[in-house]
C-alpha cells in the first residue's frame, strides 16, 4: 500500500475509534450516574470504551507507518534527477 492509503487508513481508523470512545465513555458515565436503572446493555459501556481507545491506538499506529512508508518512498524512487533530459525534437 501506498503512504496515502495508510493515511487514509490511519484517519479512519482514529474516526471509528473517537466515536467508540465517546459512546462508550458517555454511556458508562451515565449509566454509572443512574446505578438504580437494570438495563440490558449496561454491561456493554466499558468494553465498548476500551476498543474504542484500542482502535485509536491502531490508528495511531497506522499514521505512523504512513510515516515510515512515506520517508521509505522519498528514498527510493522519488528523488528528481540530476540532470535535465534533452528536449524533444
Amino acid at each position: 500500500m501506498r503512504s496515502s492509503h495508510w493515511q487514509y487508513l490511519g484517519y479512519v481508523l482514529v474516526g471509528v475509534g473517537s466515536g467508540l470512545s465517546i459512546s462508550g465513555l458517555i454511556a458508562f458515565i451515565y449509566f454509572h450516574q443512574r446505578y438504580w436503572i437494570i438495563f440490558q446493555y449496561r454491561s456493554f459501556t466499558l468494553p465498548l470504551l476500551i476498543v474504542g481507545i484500542c482502535v485509536v491506538a491502531a490508528g495511531v499506529v497506522t499514521f505512523r507507518q504512513a510515516r515510515e512508508k512515506r520517508r521509505h518512498e522519498i528514498e527510493e524512487g522519488e528523488k528528481p534527477p540530476m540532470y535535465l533530459p534533452p528536449p524533444p525534437p
